[in-house]
């Protein structure tokens, strides 16, 4: 369990949208891009390591994502969006991937803050994610592989579609 509050811990500071404003639209795609291959590779190796303790508290998080509107707090929303995140990755065992991905959490945040409200994201998410969790206590390690990658290939897709709008929500 240190291991995961490490990352939420070093994640905790990047509350912002400002690694957003420093980027290009292709630097965060092609970052998000990155993100789901390393997360995917967790996901796949979570589906055959992970504790029952971990999956539950993925559980747990998730009903906490479900609890809490994205729309009433899209900081709140996204603090545990990253926790889901960074237990997930921290669920596979691999401390590589671990060290690997904790540079790309705050802007992991900064995408989820500032897409927090926009359409119906977190609602789609919360079933990505039950999805998610079921093929990883089902061993499925081919199924939470795919639905991890989709997910955040989704959201890299959703940041290109929308970058104005995104920008312009970004520099006020």
């Amino acid at each position: 369990m240190s291991r995961i509050y490490t990352l939420i811990q070093r994640a905790a500071d990047a509350t912002s949208i400002e690694p957003l404003a420093r980027k290009s639209k292709r630097e965060v795609v092609e970052q998000l891009q990155l993100w789901a291959a390393l997360e995917s590779m967790a996901a796949r190796l979570a589906a055959s390591s992970a504790s029952d303790a971990a999956i539950a508290g993925l559980r747990r998080i998730l009903e906490e994502l479900r609890n809490s509107p994205s729309s009433e707090n899209p900081d709140e929303y996204s603090a545990l969006e990253l926790r889901f995140h960074s237990t997930l990755v921290a669920s596979s065992g691999s401390r590589s991937i671990e060290e690997s991905t904790r540079w790309l959490l705050a802007l992991r945040r900064a995408v989820s803050r500032a897409t927090a409200t926009h359409g119906d994201l977190a609602a789609r998410a919360c079933v990505e994610y039950l999805k998610l969790i079921e093929a990883i206590e089902n061993r499925d390690a081919e199924t939470a592989e795919r639905v991890s990658r989709e997910h955040t290939l989704g959201l890299a897709g959703h940041v290109e579609l929308h970058w104005d709008f995104l920008r312009h929500r970004l520099m006020g």
